[in-house]
């Protein structure tokens, strides 16, 4: 199935998804977040998931597993206690960084709060979207706003890519 963008069409992959890891303590930059990506829901149908989307009774390791096997680009919501999280380093990372390894899956790290990203190997080896000299807390509102509106014209820019090389 194809899907036109204001730009070009982009074909309806078994990758369509974008994958927002976060920190539960995080979940008001999450809010955030999301209202500056809820037009690429809408203008480009790539379907923006985190954990929020899981609905009672759903067996939700499941869930976040075959959303991860279904994600396209990697949102992660860096802070330290995304960090500390042990289900996020012991049971997504591992799943996302694979899917980066083995099927090019794009990991965008976006560093909300001071934490020892660059010190931690498996997810400093990424370009982090913003500097971590200047994490999104450090700086002034319009400033995390025109951050978050550049990460979702980063964000088409890879699904657009990826219609240009399938089609």
């Amino acid at each position: 199935m194809v899907y036109q963008t204001s730009t070009m069409f982009i074909p309806k992959s078994e990758r369509n998804r974008l994958f927002i890891s976060y920190s539960h303590k995080d979940a008001k930059w999450l809010e955030q977040i999301r209202v500056h990506l809820k037009p690429l829901e809408r203008d480009y149908d790539i379907e923006i998931w985190d954990d929020t989307k899981i609905r009672s009774g759903s067996d939700w390791r499941q869930e976040i597993k075959k959303a991860v096997q279904n994600a396209r680009v990697a949102l992660l919501l860096i802070s330290a206690d995304f960090l500390a999280s042990d289900f996020i380093t012991q049971e997504e990372l591992p799943s996302l960084l694979d899917a980066a390894k083995r099927d090019g899956a794009r990991i965008i790290p976006l560093l909300l709060r001071p934490s020892r990203f660059k010190d931690t190997k498996s997810i400093s080896v990424f370009q982090a979207f913003n500097s971590p000299s200047k994490t999104l807390i450090e700086i002034r509102k319009s400033d995390q706003e025109r951050i978050l509106v550049d990460l979702t014209r980063e964000i088409v820019s890879e699904f657009e890519n990826i219609a240009k090389s399938h089609g």
